[in-house]
């Protein structure tokens, strides 16, 4: 009982004058606290009070209560609720006990509406998503969990939430979503806690959120807070308490930092453009993990679909796999994610598409998630194009949306303004297909930013970015209190996760009334003023969160990054490729406030910045922005005197012309868009076979100047004499301004490819701006050969050989090629030799020396078109019907001559690994291991290609000795040098490097430690930190000093690195950390050691706010730390220093 309640109530109108202010407070009325006795007298007033009027009508006397009682009522309903642990299975005959009133079903009835009425009045949730029996399971969720069940949401779900590394950092909508449908823990929850959670909506997220807060509270200091401080109800408070000291639920430690934090896959669509895709987002993967086979699952409707692995690379502080789009090109219910690593499954996420309506968020033109009703707010509706949509109340139909490509195109697209609907109804004939009832926009409610200057191209992609004074927070009231009594309930968190200036740290939960100062009122909203000296003042520089909260349901969190000044310029220009060569360089000019540096983000081929000038205020920088980028990203730097340097990440998103075509049939994942700025290539034959091609072209995100796209544009079909085949045109439609990707329907050309007798094509893209008309060859298509009879003679004359080709060809193409691939000798390079336009089945050509005329080889008949440069080939499959195999010399002969050449010039690897070659080609396997061991004897001959040749063949041989052997080998110092020295060099392509580390990564426990350290310099970052980790568990100093000095040149992360050190070799890293505790990077990290390991090494040496010690008063909690001649506030200090004093 509250100790502002008295114990007794004896009328109603007296718990009427207590309940009405504090419903008036609150979201959900189970935070209101009513004892069981309480509950009881309330029930029995109300039984009198029915008792007394039972001549009245049922409609009267619920008249009367609501007139007069209706905070009491619905609290009475609630509180009954939460201490009937009966309550599931007999609500109504409890409640009619308490009464003492035996009460019928249509007593019932409207007892519930009426309850529905109040809620109303009150503006309180209605739960629309609700199942079940309609008024007890709205009764019963408005009391949250009840408090028999609290126990089990503490012990099954919320403890595994703050203490499994999987859980720990998921947001609390995921959280909920893998209770309700994946972790063991619902299994043992009791109904009321699953419906809670799954019908609660926001308020149920905000109230997870919370808990989840004072669980980690608890762990990290052994405290609870108040119900006041994390704005929970004191019921919740006293059974966690509770849960904690009579049942021992929770241990008190500290959990490790989460090992992993997965975002959610979205659905995406761009009706102008691809249509609906999966879109899989960046993901920040550890340094420890870094090392795994990372990878993609897709499954549609319940069968595998693709499998796409990943490569990570590094941005910023951490590495991260990066963005892939797979176009959804057939009509699917189901979507399923996985996120494997190391063929382990971390990570599952599903969408239903299965629903007659899909709902889509046209801000961020993503899936909607919804259950029973629709928020009253913007929407786009995508349904079948024969149902009819009616919605009823004052809703604006914005735009219809183009049709959709593929399997999609019998849906139709709407874009509607649901703010004053009511109910979205969906016909098809005389049938309903769907009834949906249109509630309350939660969103409406919430805080969130308002005014300041934001910089338009950062509010593209990721966190906004504020120039000068930082915004305001607009808070809306709900008008059911006072302003005064609204804003107490409200809590302020101010924090910056990095550096910045100012830095805050003791802005945590302040009631919103305590900073009036800082307070705008108006009529229906607050604003809270982050320009105010008290918080963030008139010019800020840094990231910082926001967190506002208050009634359950309408929490915020409001991340923003705030700069004193900052413009660009060079960025907003559509840039075109080359048509040769591809795009080019992007200069880019930044002009920002004095002393502040930029660095690049990306390691692998990172922007160049250099100062172009200084004058007063202002510094100008210019940046040069790599080929092929299409965002410069980069981190703004500025120096403190004291402390670590506050530094900003900004993404400068960048206007490269791109296309992609979809339905590539020549790729394994020809789903995932890949977006080029060359000239994309592909046999006429594999188009034919695609069910419906599509060419997109991405213009980028829409930029100041005058956008190209305002003009026609027109795609035309080419053939080898330069005659336009067939063209179509495109006019810019009503669409989403920020980001433009054309859509272009190939099928429309099926025919004329098929009927034009050229062995190659090419689309052209075109348009007139005012200066030029701009033509850029996009797709080039190219006939596949046919041949048979292939036949090859050598015919000696003189001093060169003539090597005589003959085949037969249905079809006499031009612009053909042939290129003869080594069988027997793989390592080598191909041949490659022009066929004449006027040869018909016979080519000659002639060679000089022997070298060529011996062996087998793998002949390759190509058509190649003259308008693009060919790329790098690959050695093609074995069989096809443009590939045939010949042999020049004899395997006998060939085994022969490289017999004696041994026998003559002693052993060779070369000769060895080609006559293993020919053996295993003539199937004789053991012959063929015998040479294989050979070649292990005389490794050091090898080159890098015979090395990778080599090891192929082994793994064909299956003898696991020999190839463990050999990886040995291949992990050497002097090897690994030469790799990366090749690859710098450009002597080998970034596909033989990645065959090379696949070997090595497979036996790294036996890596020398010279190895690991070359590999500190490999080209791909997770082998380097694989390489650091063998250090570390080494415990060598240079693997140490590493950590720190990637720490400190911003490569590596704090966390990470507190990762690599504590991970491995805890003991050593508290050693290693400790002798260098001068170095303000290494006191960081053996600080976030020691909290990742209390009672490790390093923690016996330190003292720091909150740790407990014993003083003459007794025992007691240090809650700051002051320097005796400053008075300069300390988070911690060594033993061994002095000059410090406590508060206990």
């Amino acid at each position: 009982m509250d100790k502002d309640r008295p114990e007794r109530r004896y009328t109603l109108q007296e718990w009427e004058q207590v309940l009405d202010p504090q419903v008036r407070q609150v979201q959900l009325l189970g935070e209101i606290t009513l004892s069981v006795e309480e509950t009881r007298q309330l029930g029995q007033l109300f039984g009198r009070l029915i008792k007394i009027h039972q001549a009245w009508s049922i409609n009267k006397i619920c008249e009367t209560i609501h007139q007069k009682y209706s905070c009491a009522f619905a609290v009475f309903l609630v509180s009954q609720g939460l201490h009937d642990a009966n309550a599931e299975n007999g609500y109504w005959p409890d409640v009619d006990q308490t009464f003492g009133q035996q009460l019928d079903s249509n007593w019932h009835r409207q007892l519930g509406l009426l309850f529905e009425d109040i809620l109303r009045q009150y503006s309180l949730p209605l739960f629309d998503d609700i199942g079940g029996y309609r008024y007890v399971s709205l009764i019963l969720l408005h009391g949250g969990i009840p408090n028999y069940a609290l126990f089990d949401y503490f012990q099954h779900l919320l403890r595994p939430a703050v203490t499994r590394p999987d859980y720990a950092s998921l947001p609390a909508a995921e959280l909920i979503e893998e209770w309700l449908h994946h972790s063991s823990g619902r299994y043992f929850s009791d109904k009321p806690v699953l419906r809670f959670l799954e019908f609660g909506g926001q308020v149920a997220v905000d109230f997870v959120e919370r808990t989840r807060e004072m669980a980690q509270e608890f762990l990290e200091t052994g405290l609870i807070p108040s119900a006041e401080e994390v704005g929970l109800p004191h019921r919740i408070i006293e059974a966690f308490h509770k849960c904690i000291i009579k049942e021992g639920c929770f241990d008190l430690y500290r959990p490790g930092e989460p090992e992993l934090r997965l975002r959610r896959p979205e659905i995406r669509l761009d009706p102008w453009g691809e249509g609906l895709s999966l879109d899989l987002l960046p993901q920040q993967i550890p340094a420890k993990l870094s090392q795994a086979k990372i990878s993609w699952e897709v499954r549609l409707d319940g069968q595998f679909e693709t499998s796409l692995p990943v490569r990570l690379e590094r941005v910023g502080y951490h590495l991260q796999t990066p963005t892939k789009s797979l176009v959804l090109e057939r009509v699917v219910t189901s979507v399923e994610i996985s996120s494997l690593f190391d063929g382990q499954v971390r990570r599952t996420w599903t969408y239903a598409l299965n629903g007659p309506l899909l709902v889509l968020d046209p801000n961020c033109h993503t899936l909607l998630r919804w259950k029973i009703s629709l928020p009253a707010r913007p929407l786009w509706l995508l349904y079948p194009a024969e149902a009819r949509l009616e919605i009823k109340g004052p809703a604006i139909k914005q735009i219809e949306l183009p049709p959709l490509p593929w399997g999609w195109g019998g849906f139709k697209g709407e874009a509607w303004d649901l703010s004053r609907a009511t109910q979205v109804i969906l016909r098809q004939g005389e049938e309903i297909l769907a009834d949906i009832p249109v509630r309350p926009d939660e969103a409406a409610h919430r805080p969130h930013l308002i005014g300041g200057y934001l910089h338009r191209t950062f509010n593209l992609i990721g966190v906004p970015l504020y120039l000068g004074s930082p915004p305001a927070i607009r808070i809306p009231l709900v008008g059911r209190t006072s302003p005064e009594e609204e804003l107490g309930r409200w809590r302020l968190t101010l924090i910056n996760p990095w550096p910045a200036s100012p830095s805050l740290d003791n802005l945590r939960r302040v009631p919103l009334n305590e900073l009036r100062q800082c307070l705008v009122q108006q009529d229906g909203y607050v604003d809270l003023l982050l320009n105010h000296p008290a918080l963030l003042g008139d010019a800020p520089l840094g990231s910082y969160t926001i967190r506002l909260r208050g009634p359950l349901g309408r929490d915020a969190e409001l991340p923003l990054r705030v700069m004193p000044h900052l413009y660009l310029t060079g960025h907003e220009a559509l840039y075109l490729p080359d048509p040769q060569t591809g795009s080019s360089e992007i200069e880019i000019l930044i002009e920002t406030a004095a002393r502040i540096t930029f660095e690049a983000q990306v390691e692998d081929n990172p922007c160049q910045v250099s100062l172009l000038e200084q004058e007063g205020d202002a510094w100008t920088y210019q940046v040069n922005v790599p080929p092929d980028a299409t965002e410069a990203r980069l981190v703004a730097v500025r120096i403190q005197p004291e402390g670590n340097p506050i530094r900003v990440p900004l993404q400068i998103p960048l206007r490269r012309l791109r296309w992609a075509l979809t339905g590539d049939t020549e790729r394994a994942d020809s789903q995932i868009l890949v977006w080029s700025s060359q000239t994309l290539k592909q046999s006429l034959d594999a188009l034919e076979q695609t069910v419906a091609p599509i060419l997109l072209v991405d213009f980028g995100h829409a930029g100041s100047t005058q956008d190209v796209t305002l003009m026609p544009l027109k795609l035309s079909l080419i053939d080898l004499d330069g005659r336009v085949l067939q063209a179509q045109r495109l006019v810019r439609p009503l669409r989403d301004p920020d980001h433009l990707v054309w859509r272009f329907e190939l099928l429309a050309f099926l025919d004329t490819i098929r009927q034009t007798s050229s062995p190659a094509v090419h689309f052209e893209l075109a348009w007139i701006t005012e200066e030029e008309q701009v033509r850029l060859p996009v797709l080039s298509l190219t006939r596949s050969m046919q041949v048979d009879n292939v036949q090859v003679q050598i015919q000696d004359d003189g001093p060169a050989t003539t090597v005589i080709v003959t085949w037969h060809e249905p079809v006499w193409l031009r612009n053909r090629r042939v290129r003869f691939w080594p069988v027997w000798q793989p390592w080598r390079s191909y041949r490659e030799e022009v066929i004449p336009d006027g040869a018909e089945g016979e080519l000659r050509f002639s060679v000089i020396g022997p070298e060529f005329l011996i062996g087998k080889y793998l002949l390759e008949f190509i058509v190649v078109d003259p308008w693009t440069p060919p790329p790098r080939p690959l050695r093609p499959p074995t069989q096809g019907p443009n590939l045939v195999t010949v042999e020049l010399s004899s395997p006998e002969e060939r085994l022969e001559q490289i017999e004696r050449g041994i026998q003559t010039a002693g052993p060779n690897f070369s000769l060895f690994l080609e006559h293993a070659f020919i053996e295993a080609d003539r199937d004789q396997r053991q012959a063929a291991l015998n040479d294989l061991w050979q070649c292990y004897h005389w490794f050091e001959q090898a080159t890098l290609l015979q090395i990778l040749a080599l090891i192929d063949l082994v793994q064909q041989s299956d003898d696991r000795r020999l190839l463990t052997l050999l990886r040995l080998k291949m992990s050497k110092a002097d090897r690994l040098q030469q790799l990366i020295q090749s690859y710098s060099d450009r002597q080998i392509p970034e596909i033989y490097l990645d065959a090379y580390r696949d070997q090595i990564l497979l036996r790294t426990g036996l890596w020398p430690t010279e190895s690991c350290k070359i590999l500190l310099n490999f080209p791909y970052e997770p082998v380097q930190l694989f390489a650091l980790m063998h250090l570390i568990r080494r415990g060598t100093e240079f693997g140490g000093q590493t950590i720190l000095e990637r720490v400190k040149q911003h490569h590596l992360s704090d966390a990470d690195g507190v990762d690599l050190f504590f991970e491995i070799n805890p003991n050593f890293a508290a050693t290693f950390l400790v002798q260098h505790r001068t170095d303000p990077d290494a006191q960081r990290l053996l600080m976030g050691l020691i909290e990742r390991n209390p009672e490790g090494d390093g923690a016996a040496l330190i003292i720091r706010s909150g740790y407990f010690i014993r003083s003459y008063a007794g025992w007691g909690r240090i809650d700051r730390i002051e320097t005796v001649d400053e008075n300069r506030a300390v988070h911690h200090f060594f033993k061994d220093e002095t000059g410090f004093r406590l508060f206990v």
